[in-house]
């Protein structure tokens, strides 16, 4: 018998409960309205996305700072209508700026640390990290000063890790012919322990990824290990494929012979296009995971569009997806269609299976990306599913709202192992 169930988050919202599950439970209340995940981006290349960045460990006035050196350049753009695209490594540049401020919060962390004063070295470390992926942004393998910001971005964030009361652990796995790293956060406490293997989206790397585990994980008593989706970062020499969940397997495999990992209770998550693998991979049943949390991941409608609908998608957007697929931005449609489109769960016919890992989903109700037409089969495939819809506008609800329901899920999925 199917146990699938429902929470919106808004009141008066029994509607939407009906368009994906068999029972619904609709918690009352006023209505909730959060950020969305990408803000106005008018006259820009890159999303400008202040409370990500403030949430992944930026100073706001930092922040204010550095888009107003880059709006009020004179230099030369490649586009007079972006802001962000002056031409020349320099004043004004994006890499450039970005990458000075965390040159600067660098510098204050070593400091900090020589006078061990190491809490607040740690927090520092974080903060030029945060500084130097949004240098990275959208982390283009093509570039290289990006990329170059990006290895910044890595050796900062290990700086802070190793000052953390449980040091982070680099993780080197295994696939095919290559192998990538992934970070390992355990929380304190003798171990084994539960662990949730976590993806982000296609533009957003592991290093972006610290408050999910400090803030929601870590005090539950989950461990971590966030991981580079296929085509970006650490990951990028495996290009993005349908089968999407591949570096996941070889981490959940990977972590069973851990011995600070409890291997009967792993579960995966992953959000934005990291919610594609966290729901594939529900269907491969040699695995035994103990659960999957899908969050606002594209499932099919996304995959399916003309070429008048992608084009007016953000061209950061387009030249990210592209380059983790392996493409150049110069790619033929045909050529980008066809690939794209495999990835829809449904043409790849993994809902004639049925799935017994428990699954949580959490989404928007208006998501443009993940509709919640895309999730009645994936729901209706799994025997133990809970759909929560947060009443929000735009693309993938609010991190820490979104977060807290996952971890809490985990949490109590974990007691009952």
């Amino acid at each position: 018998m199917l146990n699938s169930k429902t929470t919106a988050l808004r009141t008066g919202a029994a509607f939407l409960c009906m368009l994906v599950i068999t029972a619904c439970m609709v918690i009352e209340g006023d209505r909730h309205h959060f950020e969305t995940e990408e803000e106005e981006n008018e006259n820009w290349y890159h999303n400008i996305s202040r409370d990500s960045w403030a949430w992944q460990g930026a100073d706001p006035e930092v922040i204010e700072r550095v888009l107003a050196r880059i709006a009020s350049s004179k230099n030369a753009r490649r586009d007079p209508n972006l802001l962000d695209s002056v031409k020349d490594y320099g004043p004004g540049h994006w890499v450039f700026e970005w990458e000075t401020a965390g040159d600067q919060v660098l510098d204050f962390a070593r400091k900090a640390e020589q006078t061990g004063e190491t809490a607040r070295a740690r927090k520092l470390f974080f903060e030029a990290s945060s500084y130097y992926t949004t240098a990275s942004y959208p982390h283009l393998k093509n570039d290289a000063l990006a990329m170059r910001a990006l290895n910044k971005a890595r050796l900062s964030y290990q700086a802070g890790g190793r000052l953390l009361e449980v040091p982070l652990q680099t993780v080197r796995i295994r696939h095919g012919q290559h192998a990538f790293n992934a970070y390992l956060h355990l929380p304190k406490g003798p171990g084994p322990h539960p662990l949730v293997v976590q993806s982000m989206g296609s533009d957003v790397v592991k290093e972006q990824a610290l408050g999910v585990f400090s803030r929601h994980l870590a005090p539950r008593g989950i461990a971590m290990l966030s991981i580079d989706m296929p085509g970006i970062g650490e990951s990028g020499a495996f290009p993005l494929t349908a089968s999407s969940d591949i570096l996941h397997v070889a981490a959940v495999r990977a972590m069973r012979r851990h011995p600070s990992v409890d291997g009967d209770r792993i579960a995966v998550m992953g959000a934005s296009f990291g919610g594609h693998p966290a729901a594939r991979i529900l269907f491969r049943k040699e695995l035994s995971l103990a659960g999957s949390v899908s969050i606002c991941g594209p499932l099919d409608s996304a995959f399916l569009m003309e070429e008048d609908d992608y084009a007016k998608l953000p061209e950061m957007t387009l030249d990210a997806v592209k380059d983790r697929l392996g493409f150049s931005k110069e790619v033929a449609w045909e050529q980008f269609s066809e690939r794209f489109r495999s990835f829809s769960l449904a043409q790849q016919g993994i809902y004639g299976q049925s799935a017994e890992t428990p699954l949580l989903v959490v989404t928007t109700h208006a998501d443009p990306v993940a509709p919640l037409s895309d999730l009645k089969p994936l729901v209706q495939a799994a025997r133990n599913s809970h759909t929560v819809i947060l009443y929000e506008q735009g693309h993938c609800p609010d991190k820490d709202v979104r977060y807290a329901v996952a971890a809490d899920w985990l949490t109590d999925l974990f007691s009952r192992l």
